[in-house]
């Protein structure tokens, strides 16, 4: 099992979204801990998130389970409903729930 130095993991700002449906996530900072580790069937983002900044367009897999970990500061989860996270709380999302996590101000 790999020792992963998280200050080694490439960071990528912004997201693959075109103009203008990028705007919203242009500040966000992703690294890809489950690519550094060598995972291959289970992902692992860190991701930070500026006031304001969304993680992603709102979105749904209908393959794949998903969840949340908040490390610190707060974020709203956008789903059926405003829901808000703060530090050390986990939302999960089973395949074929639609959100859209950001961090409000």
């Amino acid at each position: 099992m790999p020792k992963i130095d998280i200050a080694a993991v490439p960071e990528r700002q912004g997201a693959f979204y075109p103009p203008p449906f990028n705007a919203a996530c242009g500040e966000r900072v992703r690294q890809r801990l489950g690519d550094a580790g060598g995972l291959t069937d289970f992902g692992v983002n860190l991701m930070r998130l500026p006031p304001g900044n969304w993680s992603s367009q709102r979105h749904w897999h209908s393959d794949e389970d998903e969840f949340v970990y908040v490390l610190e500061g707060e974020l709203t989860l956008i789903g059926w409903r405003r829901d808000p996270a703060t530090r050390g709380r986990l939302r999960c999302f089973c395949e074929g729930l639609r959100r859209r996590p950001s961090h409000d101000q």
